[in-house]
């Protein structure tokens, strides 16, 4: 398999999304079966230690933030199947984690890890302040300056695939938000452009970092421990 084939089945992986979200939200079922069969086939393609921790982060700490913001009424989902939020969702966060991964490790191709200059310790913190920036602060602008101050905390002496990471979910999370709100699928509490807040590309570029340092870090441990 050539270099450009692995690349367009990632990035046809990636695009298949929305049509998955906009085909099968209204079903619970169908969802859930949907996402269930595009993560076997992302996991027969892609099945090494860090494809795992990816998911399992994504689905974990996804999840989790997801729930904390719609218990504090910053979005809305309209068709919810447990503590505010629907299964697929969940199981997206992990899926959508692997794919930036292997993209980034395919374009960028060495993988350089610079965690060993960021304090580790600052990531559970960092998770925090990820959710309660939203979740408490008033304005959207008071929002945005919280985000932007984590965001460059993250990157801090970064490498190409935290660059990469931020830029993907920067680009690709709000283009998606815009399509799901535009067609029902959910909706924000204080909206400022298309049905969106502005704060929220900075949300999507933190989480991503929080996640690849994370992940980074899990690998490293098991590495030394090998």
């Amino acid at each position: 398999m050539n270099f450009r084939k692995i690349i367009s089945i990632e990035t046809f992986l990636l695009l298949i999304i929305p049509f998955i979200y906009l085909i099968s939200w209204q079903s619970h079922i169908l969802s859930t079966f949907l996402a269930l069969s595009l993560i076997i086939i992302v996991f027969v393609i892609y099945h090494k230690p860090i494809d795992i921790i990816f998911f399992i982060l994504g689905i974990i700490l996804g999840s989790i933030g997801e729930i904390s913001c719609v218990y504090f009424g910053v979005w809305e989902y309209n068709n919810p199947l447990f503590l505010g939020i629907p299964l697929w969702l969940s199981l997206f966060w992990g899926y959508v984690f692997i794919l930036i991964n292997r993209l980034a490790l395919k374009l960028i191709i060495k993988k350089e890890i610079t965690n060993k200059s960021f304090n580790i310790k600052l990531l559970p913190f960092i998770y925090l302040l990820l959710i309660i920036t939203p979740s408490l602060l008033k304005s959207n602008i008071a929002v945005f300056l919280g985000l932007l101050i984590i965001n460059i905390v993250l990157l801090y002496k970064a490498d190409n695939r935290d660059h990469f990471f931020a830029i993907s979910f920067a680009f690709f999370g709000p283009v998606l938000e815009i399509l799901c709100v535009y067609y029902g699928l959910w909706k924000y509490t204080k909206p400022d452009v298309l049905g969106i807040p502005i704060w929220l590309i900075l949300l999507y570029s933190g989480f991503a970092l929080f996640i690849k340092k994370t992940a980074d870090s899990f690998t490293q441990a098991i590495e030394v421990k090998t």
